[in-house]
C-alpha cells in the first residue's frame, strides 16, 4: 500500500485512512489557449486529527471545529506518496463534517491546488502599484531624460549612473499626449517616464517570493517592451506641495529689531535696503524659513521648482517736528518693498506716502482735546493738501497714507509669480525709503504759519505684515528626485497584468521539476522541447487509443484584441473600421459551430501618427475638443516597443532656467526616442499588435512606409492554431499505469512515444496516487504544419491588397489586408489634416502643414503647405504653396496660389491693400466704392466687385 504524507502550513497531518486524491493537471484547455491551468484535486476528505484541528484553529481563530470560518483563506500544502512530492501548493478548506462524537469520525473537505496556482495566490488582489520599483528613483532633468535613451540610467541602489541596457529601469520615449501645441516643442514635463516591462515581471516574482527561468524574458525583444506613464501620473501629492510651502507674520526690521525703522534720510538718497524678518512661523513643515534672518531657503531638490513669492505689508509713517510750535506740512515719503534672490533684487513695489485730504485729520499725541484743523488749498501745496494745528504743547504725529487709490490705502501686496528656484536659493523681503521736505523751506519737513521751516524726523512702521509662498508645480520639478512609483499605472491587479503578458505572447508556464519555487516560462514553440519519453509499456492495451480529429475542434473563429479606449485615434479607427486598432481574426472555416474563441488583454492599443509632411512619427494618445484641437485625456494602461533613437525633423527639448523670469532653455535634437507598436515606423521588423491595422496615420511622402507581418498572432499563435485545426492533427485519449514518480516527471514539454507516434501531453485526469487503476490522459498528435517566418517587409500601397502571413496548411485563414496607404494624422473630424493645432477648419479632407500659421478654411479638399501664414479660404480644392503669406480666397475654387499678398473673389484676382486705420480693401474693379467711403464704415472689412458686396467675408447683396 502506498505511503501518504501530508503537510499543511508546515505541520505534519497524520492520515488514518487514504485520502483518495483525484488529481488533474493540464497545460491548457485545447479549445481556449488563453486559459492556463494548474494541477488541482477534486474535493478530498481528510480525517480530522488533533494536528489538523490545531492548524484549522490557528488559521481561522476558532475555538471549535463546528464554528464558522472563511473559505477564501488558503493554507500551504505538500502531499507526498512513497516519498515523491505529488502536489506542492495550497489547499482551500471547504467544509467540516461530523459523523460521530469522536474526532476520528470527523472529516475536513479540502480542494488542493498545485504550484502554478501558488504565484497567483501570492499575488492575491494586490495591484502593480504595490510593487517596489524604488531602485529606479532618479533625478528629474533634461540630461537624465536624454541619457535614458541610449547612454545611462540612475540606479538608486548603487547611488550612481549605470550603462544603458534594454529592460533595465526606465526610459523617456517621445509620445504625443496632447500637451505640445506644435509637436516640435516638448518640455521635460511633457515627456513622462516609461518603465520596462521586464522590471514589472521581476518585481512581481520578487513580490510573490518565486523565481523564473525564461529565455524569452531575457530576450532583446522582451527587454524592449515598456509600460509608458502619462504626464498626469507625475503630479505632486498634496503632502509634497505642502512640504515646499511656508507662511510667517509678525515683522520686525533687522536694523532696529522692532516694528519701527530708524530715522529716514532726507533728500535724494534712500536708506540702505533692510531685511524685514517675520518672526512668527505659521506653517513651515520642512523648516525652510528662518525666522532669525528672514530668509526662505530651498534646502533640497524636492522643494525646488516653480514658486509664487508673496508678501503683504501694511505701512504707517510718523513725522515728528523738532519744535513744539504750530506747524503744517506737505512732506512725503517714498520707497519700495522688494523681493531679493541670493542677495540680488528681482522685483520691487514702490510706495509713496503724503499728507492728503483723503487721509483725514492728522493724529495728535495724547491730550485731552482735539483741535479743529484748518485745511489749505492744494494750489498752495502742490504735493498735496496740508493741515494746520494751533495747539503747540504736543509734538505732532502724522499718519501718512498712499495716494494711489488702493482698496486698503496703506496695504501693499508683493507678488513674484513663476520664479524657478534651485537648491540653495534664498528669498528675502527688503525695504528702503527716504523723505522729502518742503522745497521752499530748504527741505525742512514742517513750516510754521509764517512760512518758517521746522526740521523733524520721519520713521515708518510695519506692525502688520506676512510673508508666504505658493508651490506652483503640479508635476515633479526639474532637479527633484522622481518617485518612480508615480509612473506605475493605478488600479491594475498584478494577476490581470501578468495574465495579459502571458496571453500576448502565448507564454506557457510550468513548475521547474527540480525547484518547486521556480517557474519555467516560454512562448509555446520554445516551451515544447524535443526530449522524448517512451511510455508504450504503460499503455492499457485493453482500452486502446481513442482519437478525435482536431480539425473538428469546436471553434469557428479565433479573435485577438487589445482593450478598447476612448482617445481620439482609437475611437476614429473603431468608428471607421468597426474594429479595435491592431486586433486580429483568424477564421477556422468550421461550418458546424458559431463559437468564437476570444483572447483579450488589459492593455489598450496605441496608434502611431505624425503631422502632415512630418517624418517624426509618435505614439499618440489625445482627445478631440471643439473643432478638433487635441487635448490631454485620461487613458487605459498601454504597452509599447522601445525602438531607440530615430531620425526625424529637429525638435526642441525644453527645460527652464532657474531664477526669474521663467525662461525656456531649448536643446535642439535631431533624433527622437521612438516607442510604438512597431520597432520602427517606416521599416519595422516587429509589431506588437495582434495583426496589421487597416490604415496608418502618417505620410509616406518623405520616405516609403513598409509594414511587417511579424505580429503577435503570426509569431506566437499561428503554429499552434494550425496544429489544432489541421485535418491531420488529432487528440489521442488513452489510459496509462502512472506511478507517483511519473506524475511528477511527466511534464508538458516532452514528446511521448506510444502507438508508433510521437505525442504531446495535454491533460491527466483524476489521478489517484494510492490506486493501481489506470489513469485517463489526453495527448496531441502533431502534423508537420508549415512554421511561420516573417516575409520581411510588405510595402504599403502594393497592387496586391492581401498579406498571406507566410503560412500554409492548417484550417486557419491567416490572410490580412494591407493598411491603407499614407492616411494623414487627422485630429479634426471629416478627415481634415490640420498638422498645426489651433487652425480653424470647417469642411472635410483639408490639409494644413504643421508649420503653417493663422489659417482659416471654410471648404473642402484645400491644401496649405509648409510655412504659409495668414491664409483665409472660402472655397474648395485650392492649393497654397509653401511659404506664401497673406492670402484671401473668397468664393474661389481650384486655384493654386504661388505669390503672397493677393486676394481672389469669385476666382478673380483683385489688387488690394489694407488700410491700417479702417481695415478695408480698396478694390480696383468696376462699380467699387471709394476708399473714403470704405473708411466711413469703421470696423468692417468691406469688399465690392461687379455689384457684389462682401463684408467680413459674408455675401451681403448682389
Amino acid at each position: 500500500m502506498a505511503r501518504e504524507q501530508l503537510y499543511i502550513n508546515n505541520t505534519y497531518i497524520p492520515l488514518s485512512t487514504t485520502i483518495n486524491a483525484a488529481l488533474t493537471k493540464s497545460i491548457t484547455d485545447i479549445e481556449d489557449p488563453s486559459k492556463r491551468k494548474s494541477t488541482f484535486s477534486k474535493t478530498t476528505k481528510i480525517p480530522l486529527s488533533k494536528e489538523l484541528k490545531g492548524v484549522i484553529n490557528a488559521i481561522y481563530d476558532v475555538n471549535g471545529v463546528d464554528n464558522g470560518f472563511d473559505i477564501t483563506v488558503k493554507a500551504d500544502l505538500l502531499y507526498l506518496v512513497d516519498g515523491e512530492p505529488i502536489l506542492s501548493g495550497y489547499c482551500q478548506i471547504k467544509t467540516l463534517t461530523t459523523k460521530g462524537l469522536r474526532n476520528k469520525d470527523r472529516e475536513v473537505e479540502v480542494v488542493m491546488f498545485g504550484e502554478i496556482a501558488n504565484i497567483y495566490r501570492n499575488m492575491g488582489e494586490n495591484y502593480i502599484e504595490d510593487l517596489d520599483l524604488s531602485r529606479w528613483n532618479h533625478p528629474f532633468d533634461k540630461d537624465v531624460q536624454a541619457d535614458s535613451w541610449d547612454t545611462q540610467v540612475w540606479d538608486n541602489d548603487a547611488g550612481a549612473f549605470i550603462p544603458f541596457a534594454l529592460g533595465q529601469g526606465y526610459v523617456y520615449p517621445l509620445i504625443d499626449y496632447g500637451y505640445s501645441t506644435d509637436l516640435d516643442d516638448f518640455t521635460i514635463y511633457q515627456i513622462p517616464t516609461a518603465i520596462y516591462l521586464k522590471e514589472y515581471i521581476d518585481a512581481i516574482f520578487a513580490y510573490t517570493g518565486f523565481t523564473y527561468t525564461s529565455s524569452f524574458f531575457n530576450s532583446t525583444y522582451f527587454k524592449s517592451l515598456i509600460i509608458p506613464s502619462s504626464p498626469e501620473t507625475l503630479s505632486l501629492t498634496d503632502a509634497e506641495i505642502e512640504a515646499a510651502q511656508f507662511s510667517a507674520n509678525t515683522p520686525i526690521f533687522t536694523s532696529t529689531g522692532t516694528t519701527t525703522s530708524n530715522n529716514l534720510p532726507l533728500g535724494n538718497t534712500y536708506s540702505t535696503p533692510d531685511t524685514i524678518i517675520f518672526t512668527n512661523e505659521i506653517s513651515d513643515p520642512s523648516g525652510l524659513y528662518n525666522n532669525g534672518n528672514g530668509k526662505y531657503t530651498v534646502t533640497n531638490s524636492n522643494v525646488a521648482g516653480l514658486h509664487n513669492i508673496n508678501a503683504l505689508i501694511e505701512i504707517k509713517a510718523t513725522l515728528t517736528p523738532s519744535l513744539s510750535v504750530p506747524v503744517r506740512t506737505t512732506s512725503n515719503i517714498d520707497g519700495s518693498f522688494s523681493i531679493w534672490l541670493n542677495g540680488v533684487q528681482v522685483m520691487a513695489t514702490p510706495f509713496y506716502l503724503t499728507v492728503d485730504d483723503y487721509a483725514g485729520p492728522l493724529t495728535i499725541g495724547a491730550r485731552s482735546t482735539t483741535p479743529s484743523p484748518t485745511t489749505y488749498p492744494d494750489s498752495d501745496y502742490p504735493e498735496g493738501g496740508s493741515v494746520f494745528y494751533s495747539d503747540v504743547s504736543i509734538s505732532l504725529v502724522a499718519l501718512l497714507v498712499p495716494r494711489l487709490g488702493q482698496n486698503t490705502p496703506n496695504r501693499y501686496l508683493l507678488n513674484l509669480n513663476g520664479i524657478n528656484l534651485a537648491v540653495g536659493d534664498e528669498i528675502e523681503i527688503k525695504w528702503k525709503a527716504r523723505y522729502r521736505g518742503l522745497n521752499n523751506q530748504n527741505n525742512h519737513m514742517f513750516e510754521t504759519a509764517f512760512n518758517v521751516g521746522v526740521p523733524g524726523n520721519a520713521t515708518i512702521d510695519v506692525s502688520v505684515a506676512a510673508f508666504y509662498n505658493n508651490y506652483v508645480n503640479t508635476y515633479t520639478q526639474e532637479g527633484n528626485i522622481l518617485d518612480i512609483q508615480k509612473a506605475i499605472p493605478r488600479n491594475i491587479k498584478q494577476k490581470d497584468f501578468f495574465n495579459s503578458v502571458l496571453k500576448m505572447f502565448n507564454l506557457w508556464m510550468d513548475t521547474d521539476p527540480d525547484n518547486s519555487q521556480n517557474y519555467i516560462i516560454e512562448p509555446r514553440e520554445n516551451f515544447l522541447t524535443g526530449d522524448t519519453l517512451d511510455i508504450q509499456c504503460k499503455l492499457d492495451k485493453d482500452r486502446g487509443l481513442k482519437t478525435t480529429p482536431m480539425g473538428k475542434t469546436n471553434v469557428s473563429d479565433y479573435e485577438f484584441s487589445y482593450k478598447q479606449d476612448k482617445d481620439y485615434l482609437n475611437e476614429k479607427y473603431e468608428t471607421q473600421w468597426q474594429r479595435v486598432y491592431g486586433d486580429r481574426q483568424v477564421i477556422n472555416n468550421n461550418q458546424f459551430t458559431q463559437k468564437v474563441e476570444k483572447t483579450k488583454i488589459i492593455f489598450s492599443p496605441t496608434p502611431l501618427s505624425a503631422p502632415a509632411n512630418k517624418e517624426r512619427v509618435l505614439s499618440t494618445i489625445v482627445g478631440p475638443e471643439g473643432l478638433g484641437n487635441p487635448r490631454t485625456i485620461s487613458h487605459n494602461i498601454r504597452i509599447l516597443y522601445y525602438g531607440g533613437l530615430k531620425t526625424g525633423e529637429p525638435w526642441n527639448h525644453i527645460n527652464f532656467l532657474t531664477g526669474w523670469p521663467y525662461i525656456p532653455n531649448p536643446t535642439v535634437r535631431t533624433q527622437y526616442p521612438f516607442a510604438g507598436h512597431f520597432d520602427d515606423p517606416y521599416n519595422p521588423t516587429e509589431d506588437i499588435n495582434f495583426g496589421l491595422v487597416k490604415e496608418v496615420y502618417y505620410d509616406d511622402n518623405i520616405q516609403p512606409i513598409t509594414v511587417t507581418n511579424n505580429n503577435l498572432v503570426n509569431k506566437y499563435y499561428s503554429n499552434m492554431i494550425q496544429e489544432y485545426t489541421d485535418k491531420g492533427s488529432k487528440i489521442g485519449t488513452a489510459w496509462f499505469n502512472i506511478h507517483p514518480s511519473d506524475f511528477k516527471t511527466w511534464d508538458f514539454r516532452k514528446l511521448y512515444w506510444f502507438e508508433n507516434a510521437y505525442w504531446r501531453l495535454q491533460k491527466i485526469y483524476n489521478y489517484n496516487p494510492t490506486s493501481s487503476d489506470f489513469t485517463k490522459c489526453d495527448f496531441l498528435f502533431l502534423t508537420d504544419v508549415p512554421k511561420f517566418s516573417s516575409d520581411g517587409y510588405l510595402v504599403l500601397g502594393s497592387d496586391d491588397p492581401e498579406v498571406p502571413g507566410g503560412l500554409g496548411g492548417g484550417g486557419g485563414d491567416f490572410t490580412e489586408d494591407r493598411p491603407a496607404k499614407g492616411t494623414k494624422a487627422a485630429y479634426q473630424p471629416d478627415q481634415n489634416n490640420t498638422g498645426k493645432r489651433g487652425v480653424q477648419v470647417e469642411g472635410k479632407e483639408n490639409f494644413i502643414a504643421t508649420d503653417s500659421f493663422y489659417v482659416d478654411i471654410n471648404g473642402d479638399r484645400n491644401q496649405v503647405y509648409g510655412g504659409a501664414e495668414n491664409i483665409k479660404i472660402h472655397g474648395d480644392n485650392n492649393i497654397i504653396e509653401a511659404g506664401v503669406r497673406d492670402v484671401v480666397l473668397l468664393n474661389s475654387n481650384g486655384l493654386t496660389i504661388e505669390e503672397s499678398n493677393v486676394t481672389y473673389i469669385n476666382g478673380i484676382k483683385v489688387d488690394s491693400f489694407t488700410d491700417h486705420h479702417s481695415g478695408f480693401y480698396k478694390i480696383e474693379a468696376p462699380d467699387t466704392v471709394t476708399v473714403e467711403e470704405n473708411k466711413q464704415m469703421t470696423n468692417w472689412n468691406r469688399l465690392e466687385i461687379d455689384g457684389t458686396l462682401i463684408i467680413d467675408g459674408e455675401l451681403i447683396l448682389k
